[in-house]
């Protein structure tokens, strides 16, 4: 067994179900060939690789190295997607809270009324914390599209520098397998 670590380097990823096969033809262009495949016990989407590579090759210091760059690259489109979302809900949820203390002030203020005046008032204030929603509302959904689109852009931008890195390392390892189609991440 020691004797296969002094022969072959080793690898193990988790990944998304869907993006099991590309990451199997990216690992290869880094000179990996998969070992084992196996799902994970308690989540059904991922999905669990085993790789190994001949301990010396060559370009292995320009493979590492590039490797690395592969991994941030891939952390990075991961890292943006979820902080897209963030600042649109944590709007929308402050929103939406000083709406809901809008409508609640203006029906404690009609509730407690003791003349027409505060009750008008009063309902003149719930219709402004409707009318508040439905603009944040509005807001959100201009700020998510933007959100969205902001994402996009940079997704490409990542994407396109993924395929770059690996093309250089099937480059260097003489891996071939129409890396031009290669472009989801």
């Amino acid at each position: 067994m020691t004797e296969n670590y002094m022969s072959f380097d080793s690898l193990s990823i988790a990944v998304k179900a869907g993006a099991a096969e590309d990451m199997k033809t990216w690992y290869g262009a880094f000179g990996w060939n998969v070992e084992k495949e196996y799902g994970d016990k308690i989540y059904g989407d991922i999905v669990h690789m085993d790789f190994t590579r001949p301990h010396k090759i060559e370009h292995k210091d320009r493979l590492q190295l590039l490797q690395v760059r592969f991994e941030m690259l891939i952390n990075l489109i991961a890292r943006a997607g979820r902080r897209g979302n963030v600042k649109t809900g944590v709007t929308a949820a402050a929103l939406f809270l000083l709406g809901a203390a809008i409508v609640v002030c203006g029906a404690l203020l009609a509730i407690w009324s003791d003349n027409a005046f505060y009750l008008a008032c009063g309902i003149i204030v719930i219709v402004a914390g409707i009318l508040f929603w439905i603009v944040s509302y509005i807001l959100c959904l201009h700020m998510r599209r933007n959100e969205k689109q902001k994402y996009s852009v940079l997704a490409n931008v990542l994407k396109e520098n993924i395929k770059n890195v690996v093309k250089e390392a099937a480059s260097l390892t003489g891996f071939t397998y129409g890396i031009a189609e290669q472009s989801k991440a």
